[in-house]
């Protein structure tokens, strides 16, 4: 804690004034990506994820600039496929496109920042793909 916000927080303490600081406590982790559809169809189909943060509220706004989409849980992580952003869907949820060549096991892998967070927030999400 910065030693200004610190010097606050006890003058508030010794006031019997308590406030949330929840925003200035925040990191990375206390926010996930989960898959609204953990299996898709090969050919060109369209992927959903929610952000959420610790209590399960979703988060908007996000800016995600990192997309992966490849094979490693089957052991070829070569096989990528392309993954692109549409639309952001409110509640929380962005739709993705790709375009998946072979069915099987596939990995998401996400990194985004969330407006007023300093660390960013990454994912790995696993997709089956079927025929």
């Amino acid at each position: 804690m910065k030693k200004p916000l610190a010097l606050l927080a006890a003058m508030a303490g010794f006031a019997g004034v308590t406030f949330p600081i929840p925003s200035l406590l925040a990191a990375a982790s206390d926010y996930r990506f989960e898959i609204v559809e953990t299996t898709a169809n090969v050919g060109d189909t369209t992927v959903t994820l929610r952000l959420v943060d610790a209590d399960g509220d979703a988060v908007e706004a996000a800016v995600v600039y990192a997309l992966r989409l490849d094979m490693a849980p089957d052991g070829m992580a070569a096989m990528t496929a392309p993954l692109r952003p549409v639309d952001e869907l409110g509640n929380g949820r962005y739709r993705f496109r790709a375009d998946l060549m072979m069915e099987g096991n596939w990995r998401l892998q996400i990194v985004a920042k969330i407006q007023g967070e300093t660390e960013t927030v990454t994912a790995e999400l696993p997709l089956k793909v079927m025929p």
